[in-house]
């Protein structure tokens, strides 16, 4: 009996030893459906990325697109006269870079001194700043001709276009009779400067001009043109403005 028990012990601690029966385990080999499905998974992979590469080259061009020059056409005819009337139509490309820029809110304008300047050369400092001169007679034993106040002040910011009042000294003494000028047509800054040089104060008033090209000129006057009026007689001239 100890015999066997011994044997038996013997056995044991041989394969404890070499280990089970058959060597080494064999390796791990992937599921039939894990190598199935593989390739499907690397196609669907690559078929993502190209959509998402599309997208990007499509953006880009896009880009590309927007930043090229209008391309305008110009088709033209040209038609010959004499032993035979012929007609053709040719089309020109014409390439025409259009640039967008944002305009400039105007400017503050600042009123100039002219008290005591002549009334010629008032309106021409005021109107050299991009303002409006209109000028009022008022009797003033200052020396005729002479502003003697404005409004507003000198100093004073205004917009470009604005008008400012100078008042002009009548003067004393008898004043000579002048014939009106007609300044209908021009600007309204060349009709004010020809009445100035002409012995004659102004003012501007402003209505709907009858057409688009008419926008800025003078419409109409009074007095009107050829009536006689002493020096210094106001005219008001009427400028068309939408």
């Amino acid at each position: 009996m100890n015999a066997a028990l011994a044997r038996a012990r013997a056995r044991r601690v041989r394969r404890e030893e070499v280990g089970p029966p058959g060597g080494p385990p064999p390796p791990r080999v992937p599921p039939p459906w894990y190598r199935d499905v593989w390739p499907w998974l690397l196609a669907l992979g690559l078929v993502v990325l190209g959509i998402v590469g599309g997208y990007f080259a499509y953006e880009a061009y896009q880009d590309d697109q927007d930043d090229e020059p209008e391309v305008v056409t110009v088709t033209t005819t040209e038609t010959e006269t004499g032993t035979g009337a012929t007609t053709g139509t040719t089309e020109d490309t014409t390439t025409v870079e259009t640039t967008t820029t944002a305009e400039e809110p105007p400017q503050p304008v600042a009123v100039p001194d002219v008290i005591g300047q002549g009334y010629v050369e008032a309106g021409s400092t005021i109107e050299g700043a991009g303002l409006v001169a209109d000028s009022y007679p008022v009797a003033s034993t200052e020396p005729r001709g002479t502003v003697v106040a404005q409004r507003p002040a000198a100093g004073t910011q205004l917009k470009e276009g604005d008008t400012v009042r100078t008042n002009v000294a009548l003067g004393g003494g008898a004043r000579r009779t002048r014939e009106v000028p007609d300044v209908t047509g021009p600007e309204a800054s060349d009709a004010r400067a020809t009445l100035r040089r002409s012995g004659f104060t102004m003012r501007t008033q402003y209505r709907a001009p009858p057409s688009p090209e008419e926008e800025g000129e003078v419409l109409t006057q009074q007095p009107a043109a050829g009536t006689s009026a002493p020096d210094l007689t106001q005219v008001t001239i009427f400028v068309g403005r939408s």
